[in-house]
C-alpha cells in the first residue's frame, strides 16, 4: 500500500493508497496534483513531511527500489526515433524488468482491450495522435505488473468510447493494485473510490 504526507504547494496533504483502490486526486492548475505523483516517484522533494511506498519511507537510499514497485504514466509522452511496438519493449530491456516481458499475444489483447490497431506497433511513436500515444502508454506501464499505478490525465486526449474504455480497465486493475490518478474525466472520477479536490494555497 501507499502511505503519503507532504507539503507541495497546497499546504498539508495526507493521503494512504492501498491495493483494491482507485482514488483520484482534480483540482485547478497549480494545486500540486501531478507534484504529488512525481513526489511519489521521486522526482520532486518535498519541502516538508514522508513518502512511504510498502512500508519503505522515500530515501535517497531505496529510491530505486520504490521505483521498482510503481508505474508512472505522465500527461504526455513524446518520443521520437522509435516505433511504437519499440517504446513497449523499452522498459524490458532493463535488467529488473526483464522477466516481464510479455509474449506477443499478451500485447496484442492489451491493444485490441484499448481499441488500438496492432499495425500502430510499426509506426513511428511521435506520429501517432494524442489519445493512441495515452493509451500506448497505458499499456506499458500496466504491462510492468507494478503493485502502484500512477497516472496522471490518463484520458483527457481520449473521446467518450475511449475514456469509457480505459475507465472500465482500470477498475479491474485495482483488484490487483493500488490506482492513483490525476483527472478531470467525469467517468474517473465518479468511477473512484475515493475523489479528492485539491486547491491552490497562497
Amino acid at each position: 500500500d501507499l502511505a503519503f504526507s507532504q507539503t507541495v504547494v497546497h499546504g498539508a496533504f495526507s493521503l494512504r493508497v492501498e491495493t483494491g483502490e482507485l482514488v483520484v486526486l482534480n483540482g485547478p492548475s497549480g494545486s500540486g496534483k501531478t507534484s504529488i505523483l512525481r513526489a511519489i516517484c521521486g522526482f520532486v522533494i518535498p519541502r516538508a513531511g514522508e513518502i512511504c511506498v510498502n512500508g519503505m519511507a522515500l530515501t535517497a537510499a531505496n529510491i530505486f527500489a520504490i521505483r521498482n514497485s510503481l508505474s508512472y504514466l505522465p500527461q504526455s509522452l513524446q518520443m521520437n526515433g522509435i516505433t511504437a511496438g519499440e517504446f513497449l519493449e523499452q522498459s524490458f530491456g532493463f535488467k529488473s524488468n526483464a522477466c516481464l516481458k510479455p509474449e506477443r499475444e499478451g500485447i496484442t489483447s492489451l491493444l485490441r482491450r484499448f481499441r488500438l490497431d496492432e499495425e500502430l506497433l510499426t509506426k513511428e511513436f511521435s506520429l501517432l495522435s494524442g489519445g493512441e500515444r495515452q493509451r500506448m502508454g497505458l499499456i506499458a506501464a500496466v504491462m510492468l505488473e507494478r503493485p502502484l499505478l500512477l497516472l496522471d490525465e490518463p484520458t483527457s486526449a481520449l473521446d467518450p468510447e475511449n475514456r469509457r474504455a480505459v475507465v472500465e480497465f482500470l477498475l479491474e486493475q485495482k483488484a490487483r493494485r493500488a490506482v492513483l490518478a490525476v483527472s478531470h474525466d467525469p467517468d474517473l472520477c465518479r468511477a473512484a473510490d475515493r475523489l479528492l479536490s485539491l486547491e491552490v494555497v497562497s
